[in-house]
């Protein structure tokens, strides 16, 4: 039985607060200025995001990998950008699509990323229905 994750993030701009948010992968940062200012976090791994912060398709997730890089800067203060990148939730994931588009006119991008996992079907978890339960229950019985 496979169960599927998503992982969904946009850049975002707000002038007013003075935040910008943007994709990034911190060893090819070529496109932004600010990003060798970027403190990463240690106990992740971000070798398997693509030149553009998207983790690759078809990679094998052992718990510690960034499926989304992204980083804020903000614009008011003299506070550095900040690391605000998605990491992946389980263990054992396998990467399957990768989704990317822009959202409007100012190239703000959209990041969809599907995750599935390969488990075995629990008897009486969700993903078994009555009917299911039922023919177990006469198959057990005989």
């Amino acid at each position: 039985m496979d169960y599927f994750k998503n992982y969904v993030q946009t850049e975002k701009q707000d002038p007013k607060a003075g935040s910008f948010e943007y994709f990034y992968n911190p060893s090819t940062n070529e496109e932004r200025e600010d990003g060798d200012n970027i403190k990463q976090r240690e106990d992740k791994d971000y070798s398997q995001l693509d030149k553009y912060g998207f983790i690759k398709e078809g990679v094998y997730c052992k718990g510690d990998e960034i499926v989304i890089g992204k980083y804020v800067k903000l614009t008011r203060g003299d506070e550095p950008p900040r690391d605000m990148s998605t990491e992946i939730k389980g263990k054992g994931e396998i990467i399957s699509k990768t989704y990317t588009c822009y959202l409007d006119d100012t190239k703000r991008k959209l990041a969809k990323i599907r995750s599935v996992k390969e488990r075995p079907p629990i008897i009486g978890g969700r993903s078994l229905t009555d009917r299911t339960l039922a023919n177990l229950r006469l198959v057990s019985s005989k």
